[in-house]
Parts: C-alpha cells; sequence; structure tokens
C-alpha cells in the first residue's frame, strides 16, 4: 500500500507491542518571536538541525520519525516535514497515540546513531547530555499534551539517567552555535587512522578553517579540489621558480595542501555528507597531487637522468604504500603515510634541496612498503 505520492505508507502494526522498534517524536520548541529564528531551524555543520535530527534518526534504524510542533500551525509543520529525504510526519494528537515505546527528541539536541542505538535497547531512560528520553505512551502523551511541550519535555521526572554512548550535547540558541561545531570537531575532526604529522599539525591548522566551512554548508567535493589546487600550484612554484623564494613558497603551499587535505573530511563528517563518491574522488585527486610535487622537486632539482631516477622511485613507492592501505586496510601502521610524505617535501623544498628530499623520500617509502608487504605476505594464507 502506497500514498498517493507513491511513498509507503506507515506501518502502525507494531505501534502496539510494547517490546517493538521505537518510534521517534521530535519535540519542537514554542514558537519562537519574530526576531528569532527557532533552535531546529539553527544550522549545524550546514544543516537545518531538525533536518539533522531526523537523519541521524534513521541512520541508527528509526523506522518512524514524527514531528510535535506543540501549538504551532499544522501547515508549517508540514512544511518542515515535507523538505526531508529521509520521511517524516506530522505527530497525531496526543490523545491519539497507541501504547508502544517513544523515544522523545528535544528540538535542540544534537547526537549520533550510537547514542540513539544504545537508548533505544531499554525504557523509562534518559539520556544525562542531553533532552533525548525513551518512555510509554502515557509519558509521551503527558509532555505533548503540555502548553510548552519542549519545557515539559526538559521537566520529566522518574526516568533513570544514562550517559551518552556516543555522541551527545544540547544546542541552547543562536549563539551556542560555535561551541557546538567545536564540539563536534573535536568528535569527528580526527581519525583513529591519522598519523603524528596529520594528528600534531595538520589537524590543528586545518581546525579553524573547518570551523569556519562547516557553518556555510559548502559541499566538501568542492574542498577536496581547492586542497589539490593549492598542492598543484605549490608544485608548479617549486618547478618553475628558480628562486630560493620561489621555493619557500612552494614548499609553504605544498604544507598548506596538506593540511588542507583533511577539511574536505572534517567538514563532511560533522555535515553528515560522507559519501563513497566523495572519498573517491579525493583519493584521486591525492594521488594526482603527489606525483606533480615530485615532478616539481625533480624540475627544481635540474631534470638530469639521476633526479628522474630518484623522482620515479619516490613516485612508486608513494603509489604502493597508497595502494597496499586501500588493498589492504588492516596491515600493520605504516610510517610514511601521506602527511609525513607531503612535510618532507615541504620541507626539502624550503630549504632549497630537492634532490636530497627525493632521495631520502624513495629510500623511506620503498623501504616501509617492502615492510608492510612482506608482513601482509607472512600473514597471507597459501602454500609456503
Amino acid at each position: 500500500m502506497t500514498r498517493g505520492n507513491g511513498e509507503p505508507a506507515p506501518d502502525t502494526t507494531r505501534w502496539s507491542d510494547p517490546t517493538g522498534p521505537v518510534v521517534a517524536v521530535v519535540v519542537l520548541t514554542a514558537e519562537p518571536p519574530p526576531a528569532h529564528r527557532s533552535v531546529e531551524a539553527t544550522r549545524i555543520g550546514g544543516r537545518p538541525l531538525l533536518d539533522r535530527t531526523v537523519r541521524v534518526l534513521h541512520a541508527a534504524g528509526v523506522r518512524r520519525v514524527l514531528v510535535a510542533a506543540g501549538r504551532r500551525s499544522p501547515d508549517l509543520v508540514a512544511g518542515l516535514v515535507a523538505r526531508h529525504a529521509p520521511p517524516a510526519e506530522p505527530c497525531p494528537p496526543p490523545a491519539a497515540l497507541p501504547p508502544g515505546r517513544y523515544l522523545l527528541v528535544g528540538a535542540g539536541a544534537i547526537f549520533d546513531a550510537e547514542t540513539v542505538r544504545d537508548l533505544a535497547e531499554r525504557t523509562g531512560v534518559r539520556c544525562t547530555d542531553t533532552t533525548l528520553a525513551v518512555a510509554d505512551a502515557g509519558t509521551a502523551r503527558e509532555v505533548l499534551a503540555a502548553d510548552a511541550p519542549d519545557a515539559a519535555l526538559d521537566a520529566v521526572a522518574g526516568l533513570a539517567l544514562r550517559p551518552a554512548a556516543g555522541f551527545a550535547t544540547t544546542l541552547a540558541g543562536d549563539r551556542d552555535v560555535r561551541r557546538v561545531h567545536r564540539a563536534l570537531w573535536h568528535r569527528y575532526g580526527s581519525k583513529p587512522s591519522d598519523g603524528l604529522v596529520c594528528r600534531y599539525l595538520n589537524r590543528p591548522l586545518s581546525r579553524p578553517v573547518t570551523l569556519l566551512l562547516a557553518r556555510t554548508g559548502v559541499w566538501p567535493d568542492l574542498l577536496s579540489g581547492l586542497s589539490f589546487a593549492v598542492a598543484v600550484a605549490g608544485a608548479a612554484v617549486i618547478g618553475f621558480g628558480g628562486h630560493w623564494w620561489t621555493m619557500l613558497l612552494g614548499g609553504v603551499l605544498v604544507q598548506a595542501g596538506n593540511a588542507l587535505d583533511g577539511v574536505d573530511g572534517e567538514v563532511a563528517r560533522i555535515g553528515l555528507r560522507t559519501s563513497r563518491r566523495g572519498a573517491l574522488l579525493d583519493t584521486i585527486l591525492d594521488r594526482y597531487a603527489d606525483l606533480a610535487i615530485i615532478a616539481g622537486l625533480v624540475l627544481a632539482a635540474g631534470g638530469r637522468p639521476v633526479d628522474w631516477a630518484f623522482g620515479f622511485a619516490a613516485a612508486a613507492g608513494s603509489l604502493l604504500v597508497s595502494y597496499l592501505n586501500v588493498l589492504v586496510p588492516d596491515a600493520p601502521r605504516r610510517l610514511l603515510r601521506r602527511d609525513v610524505r607531503l612535510l618532507l617535501c615541504a620541507v626539502a623544498a624550503a630549504v632549497s634541496a630537492p634532490l636530497a628530499g627525493l632521495a631520502a623520500l624513495a629510500v623511506l617509502v620503498n623501504a616501509d612498503a617492502a615492510r608492510v608487504f612482506g608482513m601482509v605476505l607472512r600473514r597471507a594464507p597459501g602454500t609456503r
């Protein structure tokens, strides 16, 4: 059975099961004064908070998301929920809520799917870090029937407190957006696979850029192109500059591209815009940038056969390390990650020692690739 617009009709057959799937009810704030924006319209990571909330709930496996507007106009609620690609629907009157389990979500709540999945495993609990609670239908009716449902949700008692399993906080208003973005960056900015250079140099450099751009909603693919352009510009300045100060400028640009390479991923994770297409684009552009930087160092060194030999060895080893990283993601940690390789190239250019940089990169990256490749072969099944 489908709606008139071709979408599947809501499945109400399991609403009455008190142990069945939880139904999320997003409780909007009281209608704001004309001069102020409502909390749910505030943009977090370039998305309206209500849109972000619906997406996270669906990512956590919540099949039904209802939006309760209190005394707001039904047309306003219909307009809010109609804009969501993950489906949401207006909440029925409180008295019409059937028995079941309800995840009550405050309009200012910001959380991740891990916290939702953890809370949804039980009833009668509330997250200690934000206005998230799992309650029975009676409690849900009391909250939704109040004159200010958001305030009633904040004051609901009798629920066991439970710490957030993942990320959870509450947006207090427009002036609180900066704090929330900083908290999201600390949660999603870095990755467990970050190397030393990335963790202690590149991430601190990319952090202010990410916090500035995350609020604009800029598409991460554009940022991938920007970091690529900066790195290639550095390679061109190194290869064709011909002066010590152009070498220094090129090294600075290469390191700037190295730091900016993390901005696209940070913005994507904060704004819930990660995708396989974006990851593929970033990977391809990184390989082209690596080759351009090595070619720039070769030209800066004079372009002699020995320069090209070291350049070829450095390029081959860099590509092999990147290939092993994708082919065997659980391989032992490699020392010569891209952040280290680009920093080495940037330093070699800045001190006007392109050939020494190429030689060091060629030796180190191939030795590291051989080390990892040997470990992988020893662990691989087959005849010895």
